[in-house]
């Protein structure tokens, strides 16, 4: 029988972006390959970019993984509201400006070729109101002739409630077992994780979380960006997107 005693129980609203920020690519490097993203990032950013720098904001960077691969090509900055995610961006991602900012309020005071945001950070705007404060935000950053690449959450007609998923992590020293379930709530996704982690070092505990996410409609989400002056349009099918999907758009 397992001793109670070793199980430490951490609940609580974004708790996957603080007490497990350390582990989450672990497990998140299975779903999204970020060099492949990055690759595709650029040449969206080849193609569609007309002003003539090289400065490049990543909206929710978190980890910092997109940007190791896109540091060689672009001044980046990166900014995010965890903490705990910074802390292990700094740690692995060198050569990259990274500042704690809230995407709905965040004020830099410089302008930027390029402002990404990638890995379905937008849904955590949660509301339509909220999203446009983001998109003006973004807006207000982005030099004329910048352009702009956001991957979208999942619409919702597609979103699949009461979907179950589990994933793994297993080295010699930490195992990690991920198990998520998925409902709807008016226009939001609520998904609910619960981690159960084993560590050599710190033993067994057990995270349960949620994430909350706004089921923004695509279309709805172009024509927010043309009324704050980005010309924008949907891009599918696209390889190594996490949602096979863009949002480009072009300051006009």
């Amino acid at each position: 029988m397992m001793d109670d005693r070793m199980i430490k129980e951490l609940k609580g609203e974004d708790l996957l972006y603080g007490e497990f920020a350390k582990y989450y690519d672990l497990l998140y490097s299975k779903a999204i390959d970020h060099r492949k993203a990055a690759s595709t990032v650029k040449s969206l950013i080849r193609r569609y970019k007309r002003s003539g720098g090289i400065e490049l904001l990543d909206v929710g960077c978190g980890t910092g993984k997109d940007l190791l691969y896109l540091k060689d090509r672009f001044r980046c900055t990166g900014l995010d509201v965890s903490d705990a995610m910074l802390k292990v961006a700094r740690k692995d991602v060198k050569g990259v400006k990274l500042l704690k900012a809230d995407m709905q309020t965040f004020r830099l005071g410089r302008k930027f070729d390029v402002i990404i945001s990638l890995g379905s950070v937008i849904g955590y705007a949660k509301t339509y109101a909220n999203l446009e404060k983001v998109i003006r935000r973004i807006s207000m950053h982005l030099k004329p002739g910048g352009v702009t690449v956001i991957e979208p959450w999942i619409e919702k007609k597609d979103f699949a409630p009461g979907y179950t998923s589990i994933d793994t992590y297993d080295s010699k020293d930490l195992k990690i077992a991920r198990l998520a379930y998925s409902r709807v709530k008016g226009d939001t996704s609520i998904v609910e994780f619960g981690f159960l982690i084993a560590e050599k070092s710190k033993g067994m505990r057990y995270i349960s979380d949620r994430a909350v996410d706004g089921l923004f409609e695509d279309s709805k989400m172009v024509a927010m960006m043309r009324r704050n002056g980005i010309d924008a349009k949907i891009i599918n099918g696209i390889k190594g997107a996490y949602r096979s999907r863009y949002i480009v758009g072009v300051k006009r």
